[in-house]
Protein backbone atom coordinates (compact mmCIF):
# COMPACT_ATOMS: atom_id res chain seq x y z
CA UNK A 1 0.00 0.00 0.00
CA UNK A 2 1.53 3.33 -1.29
CA UNK A 3 0.88 6.28 1.40
CA UNK A 4 0.65 9.73 -0.50
CA UNK A 5 0.94 12.66 1.60
CA UNK A 6 -1.28 15.02 -0.92
CA UNK A 7 -5.11 13.98 -1.63
CA UNK A 8 -6.56 15.39 -4.74
CA UNK A 9 -10.07 16.48 -3.49
CA UNK A 10 -12.22 18.85 -5.65
CA UNK A 11 -9.29 19.99 -7.25
CA UNK A 12 -7.96 21.33 -4.33
CA UNK A 13 -4.54 19.59 -3.06
CA UNK A 14 -4.79 18.34 0.59
CA UNK A 15 -2.62 17.79 3.38
CA UNK A 16 -2.66 16.16 6.47
CA UNK A 17 -2.66 18.66 9.10
CA UNK A 18 -0.57 16.58 11.26
CA UNK A 19 1.96 16.71 7.77
CA UNK A 20 1.80 20.14 7.43
CA UNK A 21 2.68 21.12 11.50
CA UNK A 22 5.67 18.33 11.62
CA UNK A 23 6.49 20.35 8.30
CA UNK A 24 6.70 23.73 10.26
CA UNK A 25 8.03 22.48 13.24
CA UNK A 26 5.23 22.44 15.82
CA UNK A 27 3.12 20.20 17.52
CA UNK A 28 -0.36 18.84 17.80
CA UNK A 29 -1.43 20.91 20.65
CA UNK A 30 0.50 23.89 18.61
CA UNK A 31 -1.74 23.00 15.90
CA UNK A 32 -4.78 22.66 17.68
CA UNK A 33 -4.20 26.59 19.61
CA UNK A 34 -4.18 27.79 16.00
CA UNK A 35 -7.40 25.99 14.85
CA UNK A 36 -9.26 26.91 17.92
CA UNK A 37 -8.29 30.83 17.56
CA UNK A 38 -9.04 30.81 14.07
CA UNK A 39 -6.02 31.06 12.26
CA UNK A 40 -6.01 28.37 10.14
CA UNK A 41 -8.79 26.39 8.52
CA UNK A 42 -8.84 22.55 8.27
CA UNK A 43 -11.14 20.17 6.49
CA UNK A 44 -12.50 17.09 8.39
CA UNK A 45 -12.75 13.53 6.44
CA UNK A 46 -14.08 10.58 8.58
CA UNK A 47 -12.08 11.66 11.69
CA UNK A 48 -8.44 12.91 9.80
CA UNK A 49 -7.68 16.96 9.98
CA UNK A 50 -6.24 18.33 6.45
CA UNK A 51 -5.68 21.78 5.46
CA UNK A 52 -5.81 22.78 1.46
CA UNK A 53 -3.05 24.56 -0.43
CA UNK A 54 -4.94 27.42 -0.56
CA UNK A 55 -4.93 27.71 3.14
CA UNK A 56 -1.51 27.46 3.62
CA UNK A 57 -0.45 30.13 1.20
CA UNK A 58 -3.12 32.43 2.76
CA UNK A 59 -1.52 31.32 6.72
CA UNK A 60 1.53 31.68 5.65
CA UNK A 61 0.70 35.30 3.99
CA UNK A 62 -0.30 36.66 7.44
CA UNK A 63 2.96 34.95 9.16
CA UNK A 64 4.38 37.13 6.68
CA UNK A 65 2.56 40.47 7.36
CA UNK A 66 2.79 39.92 11.50
CA UNK A 67 -0.95 39.44 11.55
CA UNK A 68 0.03 36.60 14.87
CA UNK A 69 2.69 38.91 16.06
CA UNK A 70 2.28 39.95 20.17
CA UNK A 71 4.24 42.60 21.69
CA UNK A 72 7.53 42.06 24.01
CA UNK A 73 6.01 40.52 27.04
CA UNK A 74 8.58 42.69 29.64
CA UNK A 75 6.43 45.56 29.95
CA UNK A 76 8.76 48.63 32.18
CA UNK A 77 6.57 50.73 34.39
CA UNK A 78 8.11 54.63 33.86
CA UNK A 79 9.00 56.90 36.33
CA UNK A 80 9.58 54.51 39.13
CA UNK A 81 12.83 55.08 40.77
CA UNK A 82 13.59 51.03 41.30
CA UNK A 83 12.95 50.37 37.91
CA UNK A 84 15.43 52.69 36.84
CA UNK A 85 18.00 51.65 38.93
CA UNK A 86 17.15 48.27 37.51
CA UNK A 87 18.07 49.09 34.37
CA UNK A 88 21.40 50.82 34.96
CA UNK A 89 22.51 48.10 36.88
CA UNK A 90 22.31 49.25 40.52
CA UNK A 91 19.67 47.72 42.79
CA UNK A 92 20.82 47.40 46.50
CA UNK A 93 20.59 51.14 46.82
CA UNK A 94 17.31 51.68 46.23
CA UNK A 95 13.78 50.84 47.46
CA UNK A 96 10.56 51.90 46.78
CA UNK A 97 8.31 54.21 49.44
CA UNK A 98 5.94 51.23 49.61
CA UNK A 99 9.01 48.45 50.35
CA UNK A 100 10.31 50.77 53.57
CA UNK A 101 8.88 49.23 56.78
CA UNK A 102 8.32 52.29 57.99
CA UNK A 103 5.73 52.98 55.53
CA UNK A 104 3.50 49.84 57.15
CA UNK A 105 5.03 49.89 61.03
CA UNK A 106 6.53 52.73 62.04
CA UNK A 107 10.28 53.84 62.03
CA UNK A 108 12.29 50.68 62.33
CA UNK A 109 13.61 49.56 65.71
CA UNK A 110 17.45 48.42 64.90
CA UNK A 111 18.72 45.00 65.97
CA UNK A 112 20.79 44.65 69.76
CA UNK A 113 19.94 48.58 69.73
CA UNK A 114 21.00 50.08 73.19
CA UNK A 115 17.47 50.24 74.55
CA UNK A 116 16.96 46.32 74.06
CA UNK A 117 20.24 46.15 76.28
CA UNK A 118 19.01 48.08 78.97
CA UNK A 119 15.74 46.27 79.32
CA UNK A 120 17.69 42.94 79.23
CA UNK A 121 19.49 44.31 82.40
Amino acid sequence: MIKNENIELSGKALLPFNSFLKQNGRTASCGWHWRKKGWIATVNIAGRLYVTQDEITRFQQRVAAGEFAKGSPAVFVYDDPLVETIKKGRTADVQRETDKPEAVTGPAKPVGSEADNQTAK
